[in-house]
């Protein structure tokens, strides 16, 4: 669609925002070459690699490049050399730049309650096959490796690495007293960490806990780069990171039920992503889980909006199409077979 108009592309050298010179020559502008080539214009197809300064910048040696082109492909012949003229009297103070905006402008928060007072549609599809499509969910099947235990006390802790599809590893500790009859598969918004107290109200109702921490949660958090920007990388290839927290923890589940000879498992969850990872586990998976627990819940999926909450802080909650089809109180009903309590 470019070619064979003329175009000029400037990357920067130690770009501190998106592309790196180096990165986006052999991605963006050497594939694109051969299109001018065939239209007999590759000179109409420029690149300029910017070192001075080389960070993510519009500074002076850009701009010159950007004149330099202007003159080349509009004002061929031109005896100017591309070089920056301007007198001080024509740089403008921000506050006269300033245009300011009207009080009652529209922004990103109030489009999107504008369009929360129809949702969920009233005709849109609330089966079970209609939430998995949403999610983009893959059945996943786990294997385990014991890598630690201990005893303290009369309780008995094993430490375990638990592979999802030769793919995804979740971390998990398994705590239990002597007696224990059932299982309970626990995971918080902040980590393992923090079901310490809840987990031991658990045990001493004659439950074993397992506790995990699916995808983008607690030690499942990528250390290199922030949580959201790898939940942007998800949406990229179609997926959602939702559902993959959904599948690990109906795969890990499965696995519980079968390790510890206890067939269904309940679901204890603490915060606002792992209270719907649960709630959407009972409802595609009704004859797996017996109960979930939710700790610190939402009442309704509308409450990340409500409440000006950004999508760096729950990325996996904003899953596109979900909150068309569902909210919390339909996802329940989905799952009715099973039994949650608050």
């Amino acid at each position: 669609m470019l070619a064979p108009r003329p175009a000029l592309l400037i990357y920067n050298d130690k770009d501190d925002c998106c592309f790196k010179s180096y990165r986006a020559k052999p991605s963006v502008y050497d594939p694109i070459v051969p299109f001018y080539r065939l239209l007999g214009e590759e000179s109409d197809f420029e690149y300029h690699q910017n070192s001075l300064p080389g960070t993510h910048n519009y500074d002076e040696d850009n701009r010159q490049a950007f004149y330099r082109f202007i003159q080349h492909h509009f004002s061929p012949g031109s005896v100017e050399d591309g070089r920056e003229l301007h007198t001080k009297e024509e740089i403008r103070t921000p506050e006269e730049l300033y245009a300011g905006l009207p009080e009652d402008n529209a922004n990103f928060y109030t489009l999107a309650k504008d369009l929360l007072g129809g949702l969920p549609e009233p005709n849109a599809g609330r089966e079970s096959e209609d939430l998995r499509g949403l999610l983009r969910a893959h059945p996943m099947r786990a294997s385990a490796a014991v890598i630690g235990g201990a005893k303290e006390g009369d309780l008995q802790v094993a430490f375990y690495r638990l592979t999802l599809d030769e793919v995804w590893t979740v971390p998990a500790v398994a705590i239990s007293g002597e007696n224990a009859t059932s299982t309970v598969v626990a995971f918080a918004d902040n980590g393992r960490a923090a079901l310490a107290e809840s987990a031991l109200e658990q045990i001493e109702l004659g439950h074993r806990v397992l506790a995990v921490d699916p995808l983008l949660l607690g030690e499942a958090i990528p250390g290199e780069v922030k949580p959201y920007q790898y939940a942007q990388m998800i949406g990229t290839v179609g997926e959602r990171p939702l559902g993959i927290q959904v599948e690990q923890v109906a795969a890990v589940a499965q696995w519980a039920g079968q390790e510890f000879g206890a067939g269904r498992v309940s679901l204890l969850t603490d915060g606002w992503n792992s209270q719907v990872v649960g709630l959407c586990v009972d409802a595609l998976y009704p004859n797996l889980i017996d109960e979930v627990v939710v700790n610190n819940g939402l009442a309704s999926l509308k409450d990340p909006i409500e409440t000006h909450t950004d999508y760096e802080d729950k990325p996996a909650l904003f899953c596109f199409g979900l909150l068309k089809h569902f909210d919390v109180e339909d996802l329940k009903e989905l799952a009715k077979r099973g039994k949650v309590s608050e």
